[in-house]
């Protein structure tokens, strides 16, 4: 009783006393080490490096994870650093693996946690658990939504980046991954250049494995179809599977001069090879593994293991793996390759110097492979079971750029996550699993040894005062009183705001007021705030500004405009309506409260870049996923929550947000008065300035970031570069959405007509050129004159409002 009321005492009160925002998790006043991801590139590499450092468990809870995915890119060193086999190979060293996924509703959603949860579960130590069970818990419309890495209570990753296909990104925002992909209509043979190893007059083979495009002819040397290929020796024969063929210039060495004939063909059977090809035979082997990894659909490993899992297989190669094979094979024509080439399979197998690979992979390498190459509201994601499918033609269509921001904390906000985690995982346990003894319950750590918990990352890391704050009710997390935590954190830190606030977030669904249909109080705490700057402006000049940055169009399968384009529509009509359309928005209110430019104290943005595919100039927005809100230069809030009801209320979907407070500062400047900025925050916020203006790309020191406020940066900068961006793309491309287009009528006539990128492509190249940065104005009155919500008789429209606020 001692040590239990000791305990108590000492470390247990904050856990059932009032905290902060009515938190189930006090504010950590030190022992925080803090840093921040922008984009996923970063973030990938450090969960892959904190999962690596694992010694007891690794804890993750995500709304989609892929196992397949890279996370650590490009991928020149095989499956090491895939999510899957990170996750197997711990394991093996003992550590347990605990995995919480988003059980969907499949008719809605297409991510397969069910596929998921049978990748993954490779060994005893990996536990993986979906919910919620829609039929018998009723939970029909809310989802889990957090996105948390947890290594042995020590390291936390809190953030909106999912583990999953599309999310892999850097401030680049590249819309093209050709790799190793050439025109198929050129297909040539791989010729390797001459190096100090190869013999004076000697050339490796030709082409080792491709297959061509709409076709299953293999070609080995000269062998040009399957039936030849089976006169082949055993050892020769090859795995058939998808492949690019090696573009021309891979052909050519450093210098870019072309070596040697081609090679004589292939020795038939019955032959004795020369020695080279005899080295080549012994490497098949070791050729077929390595390209199962690069392989499209046809070679996938991963998919027959799902058939030994399920209940329905009859073993690996029974009747059903049969059936599957040969209808992935009857697709494979019509899906662009994954990165299979000649290069990248005989760099892998050793034949060729260290020199020669190493140049060659990193040639033919892609960064987002099948699946992960993705633009989805093209085509949202299916046949997730192949993963290194493509499911569009990246010779054709640009990606869709993944723009997000995570976070990561070590000490004792991390174990608070971790006992979050732990919260949900005993209340799954209890609900699904009370009587399986393989699925354990879990226990929290103590905080008595978060001062000493060792570094095991090299990125800065800030020190930081940090509250883990979270929406989680009885449904979503087991507790008897709804917990709405991230709500009252935006809302105190907008109204304490002093300077100016920054806001990133897939959603901007708050109306002001009081309204039945959406009920969160961001936007109402936004309208307060800007009002009292509005007065308190009149008086002594001070400014106050609002940044805004939401993607340009939802996140959905379809076209304005179309009977698919219904649900990217209603969540653009809930958009707008908070913040510009009808009397609850916040421009008009603040309009009607004597504000009368509001773009004075708020503006409002989005994401987009062009490139070149085919050697034609292309466009595509970024899709902004953060969930992110700066204050001051001082304080950060961040996490898996969105501004809308679905994220806010608490018992709706279940999110996890950290806060962040700076302990230490520099010296910084708001609009032209000296003050003190906090490192970490402040480093942030410069961070995604410069990306957005194209200064981390292209730096330039006539361009100050560091006072926000000021009409200098504000209005001479800011402003001037997005409406400057939103102008020559839409001169450019014609792209949507834009002011130009007020209604379905004048959308049908504005995208009937030549964009100067056809017409006159020489001007549209040159004009592509004052471009600087992503920053785009969002374009306000875009189909104003239409009602967007869903009409009567589609699907969208039988399911409730709160759906989609």
């Amino acid at each position: 009783m001692d040590a239990l009321k000791l305990s108590y005492e000492n470390y247990g009160k904050e856990f059932v006393e009032a905290n902060r925002y009515e938190s189930f998790a006090p504010v950590r006043e030190c022992s925080c080490r803090s840093r921040w991801y922008v984009d996923g590139s970063t973030y990938f590499r450090d969960v892959a490096d904190t999962l690596e450092a694992a010694r007891e468990e690794i804890f993750i809870t995500d709304w989609w994870l892929s196992p397949e995915i890279f996370l650590k890119r490009p991928a020149l060193d095989s499956e090491y650093w895939r999510l899957d086999q990170v996750l197997l190979r711990k394991a093996k060293q003992g550590i347990k693996v605990y995995v919480m996924l988003y059980k969907e509703v499949e008719m809605a959603l297409g991510i397969n946690s069910f596929y998921s949860k049978q990748k993954l579960m490779q060994h005893d130590n990996i536990k993986v658990m979906r919910h919620p069970d829609h039929a018998s818990s009723a939970v029909l419309f809310w989802a889990h939504h957090e996105k948390l890495v947890v290594v042995d209570q020590n390291y936390a990753f809190v953030g909106g980046i999912d583990l999953c296909y599309g999310r892999w990104d850097d401030f680049f925002h590249r819309l093209t991954d050709l790799g190793s992909v050439a025109d198929l209509e050129r297909a040539g043979h791989f010729q390797a250049p001459v190096t100090s190893s190869t013999p004076a007059g000697s050339q490796l083979p030709h082409t080792l494995l491709a297959l061509a495009q709409g076709t299953n002819m293999v070609t080995i040397g000269t062998v040009t179809n399957a039936e030849q290929a089976k006169e082949l020796p055993v050892e020769m024969q090859p795995h058939v599977m998808s492949g690019d063929v090696v573009d021309a210039a891979l052909a050519q060495d450093g210098d870019g001069s072309e070596h040697g004939e081609p090679d004589e063909e292939l020795p038939m059977k019955g032959e004795t090879p020369p020695t080279h090809r005899r080295r080549i035979m012994r490497n098949m082997v070791r050729m077929r593994e390595v390209a199962s990894v690069w392989s499209h659909g046809i070679a996938d490993r991963s998919r027959r293991h799902l058939h030994r899992g399920s209940s329905d297989a009859e073993g690996e190669d029974g009747p059903a793996a049969a059936a599957e094979e040969a209808v992935v094979a009857e697709k494979a024509p019509q899906a662009q390759a994954a990165p299979v080439t000649a290069a990248v399979v005989a760099a892998e197998a050793g034949m060729l110097d260290e020199v020669d690979a190493n140049r060659v992979k990193k040639l033919t390498a892609k960064l987002w492979f099948g699946k992960d190459y993705t633009n989805f509201i093209v085509k949202d994601f299916s046949a997730l079971d192949a993963p290194f499918m493509d499911q569009i033609d990246r010779r054709s269509v640009p990606r869709m750029p993944w723009h997000d921001i995570s976070t990561g904390v070590v000490g004792s906000a991390a174990r608070d996550v971790a006992r979050h985690f732990i919260q949900r995982w005993n209340a799954v346990k209890v609900e699904k699993l009370r009587f399986n003894m393989d699925y354990e319950f879990l226990l929290p750590k103590g905080y008595q040894t978060c001062d000493s918990i060792p570094e095991v990352l090299s990125t800065p890391s800030y020190k930081t005062k940090c509250q883990i704050v979270r929406s989680a009710s009885q449904w979503s997390a087991g507790i008897k009183d709804t917990e709405d935590s991230i709500q009252q954190a935006y809302v105190d830190l907008i109204s304490r705001a002093r300077h100016y606030i920054y806001i990133e977030n897939q959603f901007f669904i708050s109306l002001c007021g009081i309204n039945a249909d959406v009920s969160n109080r961001v936007c109402e705490a936004l309208f307060q705030r800007i009002l009292r700057a509005h007065k308190d402006g009149r008086g002594d000049g001070s400014k106050f500004r609002v940044f805004v940055i939401v993607p340009l169009l939802p996140g959905f399968e379809g076209q304005v405009g179309t009977a698919g384009g219904t649900a990217i529509q209603a969540i653009t009509h809930w958009n707008y309506s908070s913040i510009c359309r009808g009397q609850f928005s916040l421009l008009k209110r603040l309009q009607d409260r004597g504000v009368n430019d509001p773009t004075e104290f708020v503006s409002f943005h989005g994401l987009r870049t062009h490139s070149e595919l085919g050697g034609k100039p292309v466009t595509e927005l970024i899709y902004v996923h953060s969930k992110l809100m700066i204050v001051d230069d001082d304080t950060v809030i961040c996490g898996s929550a969105n501004v809308n009801d679905r994220s806010m209320m608490g018992n709706r979907d279940s999110e996890v947000c950290m806060v962040v407070e700076d302990l230490e500062f520099d010296e910084g400047v708001m609009n032209g008065e000296a003050v003190k900025v906090g490192k970490y925050a402040g480093a942030m916020r410069r961070h995604l300035f410069k990306e957005h203006l194209g200064l981390l790309e292209t730096p330039n020191d006539d361009v100050d970031v560091n006072d926000p406020i000021s009409d200098a940066f504000y209005k001479g900068v800011w402003l001037k570069a997005s409406s400057k961006n939103t102008d020559v793309f839409e001169k450019v491309f014609r792209c949507i959405p834009t002011d130009s287009v007020k209604s379905f009528a004048q959308l049908q006539t504005f995208q009937a007509e030549v964009p100067l990128v056809l017409s006159y492509p020489s001007r549209a190249k040159e004009m592509l050129k004052d471009i600087r940065g992503h920053l785009v104005d969002l374009p306000l009155e875009f189909l104003e004159s239409e009602d967007l919500t869903p009409d009567l008789g589609t699907k969208e429209a039988l399911v409730p409002t709160y759906m989609w606020t």
